[in-house]
């Protein structure tokens, strides 16, 4: 009968340590992966890093036209890849991250739709020139 006892003891305390273990193990992975069921500006990000994130973000984002309208009304476009505007998220992806760590990863069951906005930049030469 004790002998038994301590078997079961053994057995639950090694399913315990293995259950903590994995909570553990899969809590360090999410603190630079993003939760299930996250969606950032319409892209699928569990288990994705923010370099991963950010390579698709940028991949779908649109390059805008900027309209310049003179004192006469006259309308002027530019296109703004003349001028090498590009898009980075990585700021408000890290950002997130690291609001989303205080929190347990194991809390998020619905799904999360976000929009972020991207830190953007261009050649000011090549804008100028565009311009001028």
């Amino acid at each position: 009968m004790r002998r038994t006892f301590r078997i079961c003891l053994l057995v639950m305390l090694c399913l315990l340590f293995l259950g903590l273990g994995g909570m553990l193990a899969l809590s360090w992975y999410y603190r630079d992966h993003f939760a299930v069921n996250t969606w950032i500006n319409g892209i699928y990000c569990t288990g994705k890093t923010v370099e991963e994130v950010n390579r698709e973000l940028i991949r779908e984002a649109e390059i805008p036209e900027l309209t310049i309208i003179d004192g006469q009304g006259q309308a002027w476009s530019l296109d703004l890849s003349l001028a090498d505007y590009r898009v980075d998220y990585t700021e408000s992806l890290r950002e997130y991250l690291k609001r989303k760590s205080k929190e347990l990863w194991l809390t998020q069951t619905e799904a999360e739709g976000l929009d972020l906005s991207p830190q953007r930049e261009w050649e000011e030469e090549k804008l100028k020139a565009l311009v001028g």
